[in-house]
């Protein structure tokens, strides 16, 4: 796998969101998603789409305490970026709160020797060494070589449904394969938070 297929090159960007509020749900993937798609009902039906978890906030139990610095990322090709921007100023029901999405920005993913994702789910894994070794196969496939370290287990809900996952970070990485796995989201419920890897820096969240 590459990146210099020119139909690949939307890969490179993410689109932020910046979120205005108080406060979410800790598990809000599949809200977030929802909100999201009744906006955009062209989003829901694109299989390539891919969200992130909201980022930059404060988990105190079940709830997750939105900052100045709070933001979602969407990945989508080009031809549905104007599917994407109507979010901006929007406001979303995620459970029983709401927040506004701030204007869109244009981020071109940076290589780093450290990535790390919040939350990565594979069918039949259930334990870390399940999840190892569908993750050494992912990279694999990708061509991608990295230590792999599995983090704390999560659950989330998704259509009543609770599904299992872990933390996972990679370090170790050429900036061609921080690029690759940053890039192509690994494992399933993209479009609910999972897979995607975020550079780890000192003093910034994944």
């Amino acid at each position: 796998m590459s990146l210099t297929n020119p139909f690949e090159l939307h890969r490179l960007l993410r689109y932020q969101f910046p979120v205005y509020g108080s406060v979410v749900p800790v598990d809000h993937g599949e809200a977030l998603y929802a909100a999201v798609s009744r906006i955009s009902p062209a989003l829901h039906e694109l299989e390539t789409f891919a969200l992130s978890p909201i980022l930059g906030g404060e988990a105190l139990g079940d709830r997750l305490y939105l900052q100045a610095g709070s933001r979602f990322y969407a990945y989508v090709p080009e031809v549905y970026v104007p599917n994407l921007v109507v979010l901006s100023g929007k406001t979303l029901k995620i459970g029983i709160h709401t927040v506004r999405v701030g204007p869109v920005s244009i981020h071109l993913i940076q290589p780093a020797p450290v990535v790390q994702s919040r939350m990565v789910t594979f069918k039949n894994a259930t334990n870390e060494a399940q999840m190892e070794r569908k993750v050494r196969e992912a990279l694999e496939e990708m061509g991608v070589a990295a230590e792999i370290t599995i983090l704390r287990r999560r659950v989330i809900s998704i259509h009543g449904r609770k599904v299992i996952g872990f933390g996972v970070r990679l370090s170790g990485l050429s900036e061609t394969d921080s690029l690759l796995v940053q890039a192509h989201p690994i494992g399933g419920r993209r479009r609910f938070g999972c897979g995607q890897f975020f550079p780890v820096r000192k003093g910034v969240d994944p």
